[in-house]
């Protein structure tokens, strides 16, 4: 447990710490493949230019999850870089899972990175997904995960 609290410290330093430029996005609809702790489907829909909605289906401890999940998207820019589009998000929701022994349901936050490649119609992304189970407690705090989708304008 003192781990998913210093892993929550850390996500509100940085969100409180950071540029908050919000950007319009690059894409309006993307879906793809969420590979890391627990592997499964993404989709991720922008309501307007900077707020997201994301679903994940995925495949884990031989079960299943479903995760709903609301972002904010934020310009992040390197210095000395020249790289645009690259976003960091910040956002939180809620789970349900179940297997052959119990169901699970909690509470989630996410914190990443996404970027949009404009010659092909894909994204990249990292993200950090801390979570707490209400219901039957699994013992693990956060998953971690790289998606890649394929996007529509």
């Amino acid at each position: 447990m003192k781990h998913f609290f210093r892993l929550l410290t850390i996500v509100i330093i940085i969100v409180l710490t950071a540029n908050n430029n919000t950007t319009a996005q690059v894409y309006k609809t993307g879906i793809g493949l969420r590979l890391g702790g627990s592997n499964g489907l993404t989709i991720k829909h922008f309501m307007t230019g900077s707020n997201a909605i994301e679903g994940i289906f995925s495949i884990h401890y031989s079960g299943f999850e479903i995760v709903g999940l609301y972002e904010i998207h934020n310009e992040l820019k390197i210095p000395d870089a020249n790289i645009k589009d690259l976003s960091w998000y910040y956002g939180g929701g809620a789970h349900v899972g179940a297997n052959a022994t119990h169901t699970r349901a909690g509470i989630d936050a996410v914190i990443g990175v996404e970027y949009p490649f404009k010659e092909v119609p894909l994204t990249l992304g990292f993200d950090i997904k801390p979570y707490l189970d209400i219901l039957n407690n699994t013992g693990r705090f956060f998953d971690t995960a790289f998606s890649v989708r394929y996007y529509f304008k």
